[in-house]
């Protein structure tokens, strides 16, 4: 069975289909409610092959930061911005495969399926991120670059780290009933003026699409710092 010829026909629909996705979550019409940013870091070994030859295990390396908007309580947009860094095989057999490394964007859709309650200051979560991966890398100890694209899923576990009860002031929002001889006025309710932090561990499971190589995907491992930003006076929980 040929996967190289298998994979880049689905290349592009596989990508399609994510940024699709991630139009129609737009397109419905939801508005932005807390908005975060974030720093990361992962290793994972990368699955090489290309026909004749064996496929073989190379090492890599990420870090990088991302800007996310949360939708609603189970949906949010992202985009990622990674540098990675990908050693060359081992020569068992004779031959190996190029190291390279470079810089990489990844629009992502996160969906949230689970939220847990664990104490007053901390409450997990988990959840899948499905992405589109387009790269701009060079091949290691030469001015050869090339670009390619992929598709990721990665699912997350999130440790949300909460303000302790009475550490936070409470947020304005108009009461009803105002009438023309007293206007409505603001009352209290609880809220979130301060930003939030989060631990978020993830296995980001990558498949790239490669002219030059049958087969190239990528498992590993992930961690990231995530600080939600002070929400506005509509703005919803993340």
């Amino acid at each position: 069975m040929n996967w190289g010829h298998i994979i880049r026909r689905m290349g592009r629909k596989t990508i399609g289909a994510v940024l699709g996705i991630t139009l129609c979550a737009v397109a419905a019409g939801a508005v932005p409610q807390r908005p975060a940013v974030g720093l990361g870091v992962g290793a994972a070994v990368v699955l090489s092959g290309s026909e004749p030859f064996p496929a073989k295990a190379q090492g890599q390396f990420r870090s990088g930061a991302f800007a996310q908007a949360h939708l609603n309580s189970w949906l949010g947009l992202g985009l990622a911005a990674h540098w990675h860094h990908t050693a060359a095989s081992d020569l068992s057999g004779g031959f190996y495969y190029r190291g390279h490394q470079g810089a990489e964007l990844r629009p992502y859709a996160s969906f949230r399926w689970l939220e847990h309650p664990a104490s007053e200051t901390l409450e997990l979560a988990a959840g899948n991120l499905l992405a589109a991966i387009l790269r701009y890398d060079r091949y290691l100890l030469t001015y050869r670059y090339f670009f390619h694209m992929g598709v990721a899923a990665e699912p997350y576990l999130e440790l949300h780290f909460l303000p302790r009860a009475g550490a936070e002031p409470p947020a304005l929002q108009e009461a009803p009933g105002g009438t023309d001889d007293q206007p409505e006025l603001p009352h209290r309710r609880s809220g979130s003026s301060r930003t939030r932090h989060s631990l978020v561990v993830s296995v980001p499971l990558d498949l790239y699409f490669r002219r030059d190589l049958s087969l190239s995907t990528a498992a590993g491992l992930a961690l990231s710092w995530k600080m939600y930003l002070p929400k506005g006076p509509n703005g919803g929980e993340p």
